[in-house]
């Protein structure tokens, strides 16, 4: 939550932070839509190892606006679209890819598409009149053209920041319901349930389900281990329930080997790195022998 658009506060927001807590600041490649208010966050000069990636979406949607309206609509807009949808088309086959494996891709297929695209929009820039909106939209893809094709060249770039966007879409058109937040403090906390809520949403999770368990718990859970209740740790209550059935089931069936259960549920994990918190937070407690084989399969999660 910030009290205005200045780049005071993205400079801020990734400008790291001093003691108690070091961190460095942010390093890397920043999408962006071309507000003013990141060019101080991308000042070469100032942060060397920060790169400036303009979103194709937003390109693309100043010739979408023109292409509008029947027959008032602006040939070339309309040209650019088809010429846009060509890029787009390529890219998503691309998605699944590995970023090694995309960055050959779009060098491939996705390049000529760009290169066509840069000739005929410079062409088409000697044919409008300076100042129309075409002209404007033509030269919002021309100035930044470095940067709206850096992700040719990087496989881990997305070609648009079109994923964030559709995740503060419902704040943005709540907004303009809701108007007034009512005082700075309310923003804040508003800005902290949203990013509860979307965060529970991008980890696949009901983000009712989420608050209400963790208000349940909030009151009576350690403040100093406030960070096992965030949205990425919730997830591994599934993992430990999938590895608590099986150790129980494995005491039952073979007594004289408890460590089956653990490595039958071992196998059973998704492939990948887990996100894993230093302790387990069931919703009840455990026997104490189911305890000691969630802290050694915990231990195992943690070095994997």
């Amino acid at each position: 939550f910030c009290l205005g658009r200045g780049s005071q506060y993205p400079v801020a927001f990734l400008g790291g932070k001093g003691p108690p807590t070091l961190e460095p600041p942010w390093n890397g490649i920043l999408i962006t839509d071309q507000y003013a208010g990141y060019n101080a966050v991308l000042d070469a000069k100032v942060y060397p190892q920060r790169k400036s990636a303009v979103c194709a979406a937003h390109a693309r949607r100043r010739f979408e606006e023109l292409s509008r309206g029947g027959s008032s609509a602006s040939a070339v807009a309309t040209e650019a679209l088809r010429r846009w949808a060509r890029i787009y088309h390529a890219e998503a086959a691309f998605a699944e890819m590995g970023h090694v494996e995309r960055r050959q891709a779009r060098q491939a297929l996705s390049r000529p598409l760009w290169d066509e695209l840069e000739v005929w929009l410079k062409l088409q820039r000697t044919q409008v009149l300076d100042g129309s909106k075409i002209a404007e939209a033509i030269d919002y893809s021309l100035n930044a053209w470095k940067a709206l094709t850096l992700h040719i060249d990087d496989g881990t770039v997305a070609i648009d920041n079109n994923l964030i966007e559709r995740q503060i879409k419902p704040w943005k058109l709540g907004a303009k319901n809701w108007l007034f937040a009512g005082s700075a403090l309310a923003g804040q906390r508003a800005a902290v349930v949203m990013s509860l809520v979307q965060s529970a949403k991008l980890n696949g999770l009901d983000p009712w389900a989420y608050l209400r368990d963790v208000l349940a718990r909030i009151h009576s859970h350690p403040s100093q281990r406030l960070d096992e209740l965030l949205v990425q740790l919730f997830r591994l209550l599934d993992v430990f329930t999938l590895v608590l059935g099986h150790a129980r089931l494995s005491a039952r069936r073979h007594p004289d080997d408890a460590d089956r259960g653990l490595r039958v549920a071992a196998r059973r994990l998704p492939a990948g790195p887990l996100p894993c918190a230093p302790r387990f937070w069931p919703r009840a407690e455990p026997p104490g022998a189911d305890r000691g084989a969630l802290a050694v399969l915990g231990t195992g999660i943690a070095h994997r």
